[in-house]
């Protein structure tokens, strides 16, 4: 009977002693809260931090850019067209979006790793991996660093118009112009009148360019009709078809003269936006923008607000009530901090009305909570703070 109690006083007292230096080598390794840039005197550490999310919003504008013809005034005098452009104009839409997120350090996620003065080398192998950015990776094992993906758009570039938009204006721009000079000559009771004939060269005026681009429309027109009504030229395989698409072709070019030009571009501008969660359910400006300007500046009364309202999904509301108590207990002997992270509802609105919407995931709105141990091999996601791999001991 004696004997069983004192193996089990030795059982007891092992456990105890057991029980204490896993205290003491756990008290040697402490996880703080980066806050206010408060530290500890003569500590020795590292720095790490959790990655917070940015939304990059590509988006493609059409426009629509409208050239009046040098000839618009006499449309309607010589050709008898009102439906013209009467002056320049440009339009701009909002088309395509495109949204990608990459990370960077949240300034109010750091936590500085203590490592205390009296533990030994072996009681400390404690191998952090750490990205460039400082974002956590793994622990206590060798960890490979993710390689992330970049988004890369391809911008379309504006498409190139060409310099002369109206090929038959400047043509013949001056004309022949002959003065009759009569001279008198007196011989006796005899007199003779002598026409003598000046040639000069004057320049035309907007409304003679105007008539003769008319006069030579009508001709193309009536050209068309004799060579679609087979009166000037037998028909060998597609050359009636071709010659009438040239006539077309040339005809329209004349016509833009009158009735103006009408082109189409697009572009693409990048826009940064980094989501908080103090401002969920709220709208916030991202640019401004007119139909008349396009992106606007601040100042700009024509323009209004394109913004983002973001609304998270809640998966993660369940767990940080119990994630923040486990975070603020100061006997909790747990380890690093890590997040989990949340997914978010996001739509871009303009004039009321919403013309993109998607779901992204959020590092920031998600939840803070810690590891179960030191003495554990873990792998995080170097994209969200969020556990991959544990191993607890």
């Amino acid at each position: 009977m004696k004997t069983k109690i004192t193996y089990t006083k030795e059982i007891i007292s092992l456990l105890i002693i057991a029980l204490v230096f896993i205290n003491i080598v756990d008290a040697q390794i402490r996880v703080t809260e980066v806050k206010n840039g408060q530290a500890n005197a003569n500590v020795q550490g590292v720095f790490y931090c959790l990655p917070q999310t940015y939304l990059t919003f590509d988006i493609y504008f059409d426009v629509t850019i409208e050239k009046r013809g040098p000839y618009y005034q006499f449309a309607n005098k010589y050709l008898g067209l009102n439906d013209v452009i009467s002056s320049d104009a440009e339009h701009y839409e909002i088309g395509e979006v495109f949204i990608s997120t990459f990370n960077r350090p949240d300034p109010e996620q750091f936590y500085f790793v203590e490592y205390g003065e009296r533990a030994k080398k072996d009681e400390l192998s404690v191998l952090l991996t750490l990205s460039e950015s400082g974002f956590i990776i793994g622990m206590n094992e060798l960890t490979e660093i993710e390689k992330i993906e970049t988004q890369i758009l391809e911008q379309t570039n504006n498409k190139e118009f060409s310099k002369q938009l109206f090929k038959y204006f400047a043509e013949d721009n001056f004309y022949k112009k002959i003065d009759t000079i009569i001279r008198k000559i007196n011989i006796d009771t005899i007199t003779i009148e002598k026409e003598i004939y000046k040639y000069s060269m004057a320049k035309k005026s907007l409304e003679q360019k105007a008539k003769e681009a008319a006069n030579f429309i009508s001709r193309i027109r009536e050209n068309r009709f004799l060579l679609i009504s087979g009166y000037q030229e037998v028909n060998y395989g597609v050359s009636i078809e071709y010659m009438d698409k040239q006539l077309q072709k040339l005809e329209n070019e004349y016509l833009k003269l009158f009735t103006g030009v009408t082109m189409y571009k697009s572009f693409s501008k990048s826009f940064e936006f980094l989501p908080q969660k103090e401002k969920i359910e709220e709208a916030i400006p991202l640019f401004k923008f007119s139909g008349q300007n396009g992106v606007a500046e601040e100042n700009d009364r024509s323009a209004q607000n394109v913004n983002v309202f973001i609304e998270s999904n809640g998966v993660t509301e369940g767990i940080s009530k119990f994630a923040e108590a486990n975070k603020n207990d100061v006997n909790n002997l747990s380890g690093y901090y890590y997040r989990i992270p949340e997914y978010a509802n996001i739509q871009l609105i303009f004039n009321n009305k919403v013309f993109f919407k998607t779901n992204k995931r959020i590092n920031q709105f998600g939840v803070i909570s810690r590891t179960p141990s030191f003495n554990s091999k873990i792998e995080f996601y170097q994209n969200t703070g969020n556990i991959k791999k544990i191993l607890v001991h």
